[in-house]
């Protein structure tokens, strides 16, 4: 598990080759590195393939499952928007401010 800002998450696994004992060539889940056929698969950002049971928030104590619109990633690393805020949002005073009112002023 790598350390990021605080908290513990479960960083990727480097994917294996495709291939194997039988030639199969389905691509590797980055965070299990076994082979991940259609039926079972979830693109990842950068169109990476993923099992629909491994695509979930790297942070430890929280490890919800995600989609498209809850996934949230920096390094290659999974968070859930929650998470990926708490760690990586805008902080200070006025971050809560939006972008229309920095545009106004």
């Amino acid at each position: 598990n790598a350390e990021y800002m605080g908290g513990s998450v479960a960083a990727p696994k480097a994917a294996a080759g495709a291939g194997g004992r039988f030639g199969g060539g389905a691509p590797k889940c980055p965070t299990c590195t076994k082979s991940v056929y259609e039926a079972e698969k979830q693109l990842g950002p950068g169109g990476i393939a993923y099992h629909k049971m491994c695509f979930v928030c790297s942070v430890d104590s929280c490890r919800k499952r995600l989609d498209s619109t809850t996934m949230a990633e920096k390094d290659t690393v999974l968070f859930c928007t929650g998470c990926y805020s708490a760690r990586y949002g805008a902080a200070g005073f006025g971050a809560a401010r939006s972008r229309t009112q920095l545009i106004d002023e």
